[in-house]
């Protein structure tokens, strides 16, 4: 991404937090951002960064875990883990 597409993708997103209403939902873009920035900041390469042996793994014991019952969440779940 070249400096100026950054930029437009700022001010793009400056724009759309500006656009909200609503309380409760700047609450909680904030929250999002203070948790992405420090997430950002701690780890190097991202949260997501994985090998290929590493993500299939991933996916063998996600399955495993599926097919046993266990380790499932419900989007209800996800959403508080999260925090959106």
């Amino acid at each position: 991404m070249t400096a100026l597409e950054l930029q437009a993708s700022k001010q793009s997103l400056i724009e759309s937090i500006l656009s909200i209403d609503d309380v409760d939902t700047i609450e909680k873009v904030k929250r999002y951002l203070s948790r992405l920035r420090k997430t950002t900041h701690t780890t190097s390469q991202g949260p997501l960064v994985m090998t290929d042996s590493e993500f299939r793994e991933t996916v063998i014991q996600a399955t495993k875990d599926f097919r046993d019952g266990g380790k499932c969440y419900s989007q209800e779940d996800m959403r508080n883990i999260a925090d959106i």
